[in-house]
């Protein structure tokens, strides 16, 4: 009856969370992860020569942001 598919649904809605159990700072990181990822997408990467200990030649590596700003369509596309 009506009653208590509303109820069904209710108790859905009011119910625990879909992801109970999930440890948040676990769901941090690997939304963090996500979040890096997308920055790397958009980063060139160079190299600086530095000098090193011996012979070995030492590169110290950073990156720039291909496009500024936050328009995703335009970064991303």
């Amino acid at each position: 009856n009506k009653a208590d598919e509303f109820r069904r649904a209710a108790n859905v809605l009011y119910g625990p969370p879909p992801l109970e159990g999930c440890v948040s700072p676990l769901l941090m990181a690997a939304s963090f992860g996500v979040e890096l990822y997308l920055k790397s997408l958009n980063a060139a990467w160079e190299y600086h020569e530095e000098e090193g200990l011996g012979d070995a030649p030492v590169y110290r590596m950073t990156s720039r942001a291909m496009r500024q700003g936050h328009p995703l369509l335009a970064l991303y596309d």
